[in-house]
């Protein structure tokens, strides 16, 4: 099978995946730019072992999207078996479809996840790129309505298992709690407990939210939160609130996470929006209960239906401080949480994600054969 796959930027657990999925077929990744400007350099190293990767030229549209006319010549070179698409809210990705459309061509789209806007010209204009396609690839029940809002139809959603872990990443069994305690104190971490959390500084991810939430805790737990160089505001929201025991760590690479990872007692993420959150993918691999909200899609989707963490209302204070006093509190449920999250992270990684895709395609052009 000659596959064609158009997305933006080479992201690292993106050109994981394309590198696993290349085993299986004959796979062309066209990125709209090298990188990322609000992203580490270090996105910048990636390798295509199993794939063809081509960063076409275009105009800079932002961080992660360009306007790339170059789309529409490997387009019409017509030697693909199957099209995917997955930047389709960008220029380049609306260019291509265009053009698919115009030439009768058959395309699937994919994306993380989604919820569907309630603009109604958003709305309109959604539904004018996104309608149409022979199917749709979706990671939930909350993104199969995304796609049906804008013209999917239910038969042409196929699910598959997003993740950014391996399966060699999956751990076997939950850490001791004497290896946690060795990774704490590895981590300079003093305190017995520690909360975990990993991302950027920016408002959607809701740090102010977590950091008001742990107000209540006592000094035996510790926050930690990787992300880089925290903004000035969230500095002085510490300050305030007289919060001894939080960590601002920089960014880590996944290799370094993995002590983080290992010395948490919990993980959360307490974003106002997410349209999936793959370092819950991590967490649970990791045997940590996670704590999120009811606007992050891997929490709906992973957390709350097998029960390996809780979901709160996003941007709640009373209810993240409640969720965490829970889960710390409580060894007996925190302990069948650990095991829930190893029992899901081993069906959602790469190796899954690429044998899906390639289960669901090869039938398809099989079909097509026919």
């Amino acid at each position: 099978m000659r596959l064609l796959w158009i997305t933006n930027i080479p992201s690292p657990y993106r050109v994981d995946f394309f590198n696993e999925l290349g085993k299986s077929c004959e796979l062309t990744v066209l990125f709209e730019k090298v990188g990322a400007t609000d992203r580490d350099s270090s996105w910048l190293n990636f390798a295509c072992e199993h794939f063809e990767g081509i960063v076409m030229r275009g105009i800079s549209y932002s961080a992660h999207s360009a306007a790339c006319f170059e789309v529409l010549t490997h387009l019409k070179r017509g030697v693909y078996d199957e099209v995917v698409v997955t930047n389709f809210s960008s220029p380049t990705g609306a260019l291509a479809i265009a053009y698919l459309k115009a030439t009768g061509r058959q395309y699937y789209l994919e994306s993380d996840g989604g919820f569907p806007s309630g603009s109604r010209l958003k709305s309109w204009v959604k539904r004018m790129v996104i309608a149409r396609a022979e199917g749709y690839f979706s990671t939930s029940d909350v993104h199969d309505e995304y796609y049906l809002a804008y013209g999917a139809k239910p038969h042409q959603l196929f699910r598959y298992p997003f993740s950014s872990v391996r399966e060699h990443d999956v751990l076997r069994d939950p850490p001791t709690a004497a290896q946690r305690l060795a990774a704490k104190q590895q981590l300079g971490i003093n305190q017995p407990k520690m909360i975990l959390s990993v991302g950027q500084f920016i408002h959607r991810k809701g740090y102010d939210i977590l950091l008001k939430a742990c107000a209540s805790l006592t000094d035996d737990t510790a926050v930690c939160i990787v992300g880089g160089e925290p903004p000035q505001e969230y500095r002085q929201l510490v300050s305030d609130l007289a919060l001894s025991t939080v960590h601002f760590a920089g960014f880590k690479q996944r290799a370094e996470l993995s002590l983080y990872y290992t010395a948490a007692d919990v993980f959360v993420l307490p974003t106002r929006e997410d349209i999936w959150g793959l370092v819950i993918n991590e967490a649970l691999a990791h045997a940590l209960p996670v704590i999120t909200t009811d606007r992050c899609v891997a929490g709906l989707e992973l957390v709350a239906k097998n029960g390996c963490g809780r979901l709160v209302t996003a941007g709640s204070v009373e209810a993240l401080e409640g969720a965490l006093h829970l889960v710390l509190e409580d060894s007996e449920l925190s302990w069948g949480m650990e095991r829930r999250a190893l029992e899901v992270a081993k069906n959602y990684t790469v190796e899954r994600m690429a044998q899906r895709h390639v289960q669901i395609l090869c039938q398809e052009v099989g079909s097509n054969v026919e």
